[in-house]
């Protein structure tokens, strides 16, 4: 049986593809467990639980961020034509915080009942339809009203919105 002798080239090659190998498996192993760590966003979401209006917001990396972007519900915009004051109670829904690889980790809060009223544009249609009386007695309720107090509201709101629609 004969045995092959390896040259010096050969040898050499052999270690620098056995340093290219560890190199890319450090490199890899580091992408596929440290990134996911490495958290360089969130974007959170807010609603109001007395009008149902919506807040979003992102912080990135070094807490750059954005300016917080809100969308007035129906309701909302009613209290404004009408010069009524409201101070938004926001209530933390849910967010998503990204790692290096992208979304990485869901966030989760509570739906304030109001988000019932939001599904296909009831709010809209109550406000419509609604008496400035009506609509003012639901904003007292809301306001000041305890948490069934609230939620009976919402559900004869929607009742209400639903059997006006055509």
């Amino acid at each position: 049986m004969a045995t092959k002798k390896i040259s010096q080239g050969q040898s050499w090659c052999s270690r620098k593809w056995l340093l290219v190998t560890a190199v890319l498996l450090i490199f890899v192993v580091t992408v596929l467990v440290v990134a996911p760590l490495i958290e360089i966003g969130l974007a959170e979401y807010w609603m109001c639980g007395v009008c149902g209006s919506k807040k979003q917001q992102s912080t990135w990396l070094w807490g750059i961020g954005t300016q917080p972007r809100v969308e007035e519900s129906a309701l909302a915009m009613w209290m404004a034509e009408h010069r009524l004051r409201h101070e938004h109670q926001w209530v933390y829904t849910h967010g998503r915080a990204y790692s290096l690889l992208g979304p990485a980790a869901r966030l989760t809060g509570e739906l304030p009942a109001i988000s019932m009223l939001l599904s296909n544009d009831l709010m809209a249609h109550f406000v419509r339809k609604a008496s400035e009386e009506e609509i003012t007695a639901f904003l007292d309720v809301m306001n000041h009203g305890t948490t069934q107090q609230q939620e009976e509201a919402i559900q004869d709101a929607c009742a209400y919105a639903i059997s006006k629609m055509p």
